[in-house]
C-alpha cells in the first residue's frame, strides 16, 4: 500500500510539475502576446501621428506653387516670367525647380532670357510718328533736346550747329 501511495504521490507530483510547466509555459505565451500587443499599439499610435503630420502638411497644389514661386523669387529670379521659365524647364528635366535654381543649372537659360528681354527693350517700335526725333545720331534730336551732342561725335556736332543757324535765318526772314 505503502507503494501505491507512493506511486500516487509521484503521478500526483509529476501532474503538477506538468501543470506547473504547462502554466509557465502558458505564461510565457501571454507574455509574448501582451508584448506583441504593446508594439502593435504603439506602432498604430505612430502610425497616427504621422498620418496626422501628412494632413496638416498636405496644402493644396495652388498654395504649394505659389509657396515655391516665392521661394524661387527670393532665391534670386527677378520677376514672374523668370519664375515661369524654371517652373517650365524643371518639369521638361523632372528636377525640383529650387534645386534647378540652387545648383546653377538654370542660370545660362536665363542669362539667355534676361539678355533677349534687354535687347527686346533697346530696340525702338516700329511707330511712324517721332521715329527721326527720338535717334540720337539725328540733329533734330539734339535741337529738340537743347544740348550738343558728346565732344566725341564732331560731325554730329557740327550737323547740329548747321541746322541751328539755318532755322535761325528762317525764322529772320519771316519776321523781317
Amino acid at each position: 500500500m505503502e507503494e501505491n501511495k507512493n506511486v500516487e504521490l509521484d503521478t500526483v507530483k509529476n501532474q503538477e510539475t506538468e501543470t506547473e510547466e504547462h502554466q509557465d509555459e502558458k505564461d510565457l505565451k501571454i507574455k509574448e502576446l501582451e508584448e506583441k500587443l504593446k508594439s502593435k499599439a504603439i506602432e498604430a499610435r505612430l502610425a497616427k501621428k504621422e498620418e496626422k503630420k501628412e494632413e496638416t502638411l498636405d496644402l493644396s497644389s495652388d498654395l504649394k506653387e505659389r509657396l515655391l514661386k516665392i521661394e524661387l523669387r527670393e532665391s534670386g529670379l527677378k520677376d514672374s516670367e523668370e519664375v515661369d521659365l524654371v517652373m517650365k524647364e524643371s518639369k521638361e528635366l523632372g528636377i525640383d525647380p529650387k534645386k534647378l535654381v540652387e545648383r546653377g543649372l538654370a542660370d545660362t537659360l536665363l542669362q539667355t532670357h534676361r539678355k533677349a528681354k534687354l535687347d527686346e527693350q533697346a530696340t525702338p517700335g516700329t511707330s511712324k510718328r517721332g521715329g527721326a526725333i527720338n535717334q540720337k545720331d539725328n540733329p533734330e534730336y539734339w535741337m529738340a533736346k537743347g544740348e550738343l551732342p558728346p565732344k566725341e561725335s564732331v560731325e554730329l556736332r557740327r550737323k547740329v550747329i548747321e541746322a541751328k543757324r539755318q532755322k535761325e535765318r528762317r525764322q529772320v526772314k519771316f519776321n523781317n
